[in-house]
């Protein structure tokens, strides 16, 4: 369908609101089979064709049409300022605002945005080219609004491609042992996408890297996981990232692995963060 990722998805249920539109069609694909993360449709087969009649297991789905390039024109993690796209074209900056910046980092998976500019440098022009203008005259009205909550045109005939926006989004993320959220105040279990951070390589630049992308000033301590209170929590948990490697403490100046891990839940990170 072109977009990026997928926001979000659920079974209708039974008896719901969506009945009447259901009706209407039929049932035509079931038992989908998709392994891993990156596949495409394609890699997802088998699956079956026919109805079970069973309306309550049709799926809702929502799709993330935002997406990221570095200045090579490379997808991008988010982590660090890169031009953002929508169904593959540049975001105009008229009206654009903070609100604007954490929903639609939000929209796309991540906790929130770190920072957004304005192109407007020679390094972005390149790459910027090859793209039209797509939308213009984002406005979300508060900080708490979700993209859905947003309006914006589909045409920015007044903008020229200075005015395109460069975001950085915030992936991390802490969580108490009870899988509730965490201010950071205490050891926190980190995460990032999700999933949870290995130590190896991590250090003290590498903690105030973090928890600066999460507004604080800098971290208070970090450590691993080696207690028990954490087992359950982590036996279900999938470790995303690993060999995190910072020059400074900014989260721009790091690199690391994702979602390739050597790495055991005993190595995973917990943080805490100054104000």
């Amino acid at each position: 369908m072109g977009a990026s990722d997928a926001i979000a998805w659920q079974r209708t249920g039974l008896g719901t609101e969506w009945a009447p539109i259901q009706s209407l069609y039929p049932q035509k694909i079931k038992f989908v089979r998709c392994y891993q993360a990156d596949e495409v449709w394609s890699d997802c087969a088998p699956y079956s064709s026919g109805t079970t009649g069973h309306k309550s297991t049709d799926v809702l789905l929502s799709c993330a049409y935002f997406e990221m390039v570095d200045t090579a024109d490379e997808p991008s993690t988010g982590d660090a300022l890169s031009l953002l796209l929508h169904k593959g074209g540049t975001v105009c900056s008229d009206g654009f605002n903070d609100n604007a910046a954490n929903a639609i980092c939000r929209n796309m998976g991540a906790v929130g945005a770190i920072s957004w500019t304005t192109a407007g440098t020679a390094k972005w022009s390149a790459t910027q080219n090859e793209y039209p203008i797509n939308m213009g005259d984002v406005s979300c009205n508060s900080v708490t609004d979700e993209w859905v909550d947003c309006t914006y045109a589909t045409t920015a005939n007044d903008c020229d491609h200075s005015q395109d926006v460069l975001l950085s989004c915030v992936y991390f993320e802490l969580v108490d042992a009870s899988r509730e959220p965490s201010d950071g105040s205490e050891l926190s279990l980190l995460l990032y996408r999700g999933g949870t951070v290995c130590s190896d390589g991590f250090d003290d630049t590498a903690a105030d890297a973090v928890c600066r992308t999460m507004g604080a000033s800098g971290a208070s301590e970090w450590s691993t996981t080696e207690s028990a209170d954490w087992a359950d929590f982590l036996t279900n948990s999938r470790i995303l990232v690993d060999d995190i490697y910072c020059t400074s403490n900014e989260w721009s100046e790091c690199t690391f692995t994702y979602s390739t891990p050597n790495c055991s839940h005993a190595k995973d990170i917990l943080i805490s963060c100054e104000e």
